[in-house]
């Protein structure tokens, strides 16, 4: 059963996979506007935080936040490790909804900007903290909703199997 509510847009852009404050070399699989999908060697865990830096051709590097949703292992050609990751995105700049499918669409379409990146008028950003499972460690994320409760929905729909520990408007 399919679950996302973006498109997913197969590509191949060289990314620079910041895991436990090391780079490691990564290949973007696919992007979507919630999260994309990277190849790398290491093994991350679910709730990790990870940094990535997205080289595609034609365009200036950018930085991203992710957190790792899923970590599927797998194997190279020649017999080494491999491991796809799904990564869901806390925080990305302008320039990462331009490899998004939707961004061929006419420029009226484009949400308008505050200038630092952030989508404006979109709503109040909204701080939560949660949980996955029972696990000590816990990620604080920002989300843009009109109103508390919708904050929650987007929440549970996009967090299945964390825990939502604290909200509250920015």
């Amino acid at each position: 059963m399919e679950r996302r509510r973006t498109p997913r847009m197969q590509t191949r852009i060289h990314a620079e996979v910041w895991i436990d404050g090391s780079p490691e070399e990564g290949r973007v699989l696919d992007v979507s506007e919630g999260g994309l999908s990277v190849e790398t060697r290491s093994a991350v865990p679910r709730g990790e935080s990870v940094r990535v830096v997205l080289e595609p051709t034609g365009q200036e590097a950018f930085e991203i936040s992710a957190i790792a949703w899923h970590c599927r292992a797998g194997e190279t050609p020649s017999g080494g490790s491999r491991h796809t990751l799904g990564l869901m995105i806390a925080s990305a700049p302008e320039a990462y909804r331009a490899l998004l499918p939707e961004a061929t669409d006419a420029d009226d379409d484009k949400p308008e900007t505050d200038g630092s990146g952030e989508v404006a008028g979109s709503g109040t950003l909204h701080s939560f903290r949660v949980r996955v499972g029972n696990g000590a460690r816990t990620r604080t994320l920002t989300i843009s909703a009109t109103s508390d409760a919708e904050a929650r929905t987007l929440v549970a729909e996009s967090l299945e199997g964390w825990d939502l520990l604290d909200l509250r408007a920015r």
